[in-house]
């Protein structure tokens, strides 16, 4: 039915510890999933053997050697069994309902796109016992959190429903929003299963972007990210193509997928026509100058 595939970091360490989690959660659905581990990191190839994916270790890097996006759609569209994909980060759980949602989307073209629920997680877990994911929702009931709408963790879709994808430095940041936006510009409906599924996010650390003084703040001249984070955004095509959960037109019910009518969601439909449509570009100064009034009146 899907194949997802992702980029782990190397298995090692705390991170080692919640990959193995998050991938023993995606072989646990049912049915199993086809499964991809881009890249050649320190432990993708036991990790796939041991999980009985399979790995494609020949993966294209930026000049600073982070990996590619575009590298890691195209070794999915080669290998990939299926005509649905889902690319995932690689600490991302998935529950069973995970599958049961995406098979309520009858549609031939579609973004399916969510937020994440955070939770410390601090040891390995084992998904074939069969309290495994009640554990979970317990623990997210104790002291798991919501994570706001620019986080995107997760993307479903059918094959070749991007076209071309731009040659974006994963975990660099804008790729994500980026491809909320293509989609849009597609007309393919962005649909909002968060209400759908419980999808959880383990917390981890930045140690590959800390200084010797401690976490660089994101954006900052001495921020290791800076250059490919700047490069993410002029191949986005700049920060107005940088969309959040907030452009989803779809939420996903137990009958399928049903248009947001919320004000706020026609709202931001109505805000993203100016950056789906460059002849009417002038009509962004509009939406700007309105938020712009809106914080003045609530500050």
């Amino acid at each position: 039915m899907l194949t997802i595939f992702t980029i782990p970091k190397p298995f090692r360490g705390h991170n080692g510890i919640i990959q193995k989690n998050a991938l023993g959660s995606w072989m646990a659905l049912e049915p199993r999933p086809d499964i991809i581990l881009c890249g050649h990191e320190e432990g993708i190839a036991g990790a796939a053997a041991g999980a009985g994916a399979r790995q494609a270790p020949d993966i294209e890097t930026s000049d600073y050697g982070t990996p590619l996006l575009s590298s890691a759609f195209g070794n999915a569209y080669r290998l990939g069994k299926n005509e649905l994909f889902c690319f995932i980060n690689a600490d991302i759980i998935l529950m069973g309902d995970f599958l049961a949602a995406i098979r309520r989307i009858n549609l031939p073209k579609f973004l399916a796109v969510g937020q994440r629920w955070d939770l410390d997680v601090t040891g390995p877990l084992d998904f074939t016992r069969p309290d495994r994911e009640a554990a979970l929702r317990q623990a997210l009931a104790e002291r798991g959190k919501l994570h706001g709408k620019s986080g995107i963790d997760y993307f479903v879709f059918p094959r070749r429903l991007f076209g071309e994808i731009p040659a974006f430095a994963i975990g660099r940041g804008v790729w994500d929003n980026w491809l909320i936006y293509r989609a849009c510009s597609l007309k393919a409906p962005v649909i909002d299963i968060t209400g759908a599924v419980t999808v959880i996010h383990q917390n981890h650390d930045y140690a590959h972007i800390k200084s010797p003084e401690g976490l660089l703040p994101a954006g900052s001249a001495a921020d290791p990210k800076a250059p490919e984070r700047a490069n993410n955004l002029r191949l986005a095509g700049g920060k107005d193509h940088a969309f959040t959960l907030e452009y989803a037109t779809h939420r996903l019910t137990d009958d399928g997928p049903r248009a947001y009518l919320t004000p706020r969601h026609i709202y931001f439909r109505l805000r993203a026509v100016p950056m789906l449509h460059r002849g009417l570009g002038f009509l962004l100064l509009f939406f700007k100058a309105f938020e712009r009034l809106v914080r003045v009146l609530r500050s």
